[in-house]
């Protein structure tokens, strides 16, 4: 029996709606009290290797300012959810 192989996207192209989608994703994860996570959005987008991110945070500005936006949000996440008594 042959098994089927999933072919993973490693290097997708960058887009400057991706920079949005990571705000817009963001902003629900916020609205919603839930902490976001850099999985759940390259989920979102369908990519499977987080170096794109990297890649991208490095080479697009656009990007870089979005990434920094979710660094901050998850990092506020954790506080206040450990100052809650949550984590």
């Amino acid at each position: 029996m042959a098994e089927k192989q999933t072919k993973f996207i490693t290097n997708l192209k960058y887009k400057a709606e991706h920079a949005q989608a990571l705000i817009d994703y963001v902003n629900k994860c916020v609205a919603e009290e839930k902490k976001p996570t850099l999985f759940e959005f390259m989920r979102l987008i369908n990519i499977y290797d987080r170096g794109t991110l990297t890649r991208w945070h490095k080479e697009h500005k656009e990007f870089g300012l979005a990434y920094d936006y979710y660094m901050e949000c998850s990092r506020n996440a954790i506080v206040e959810k450990a100052l809650a008594g949550t984590y």
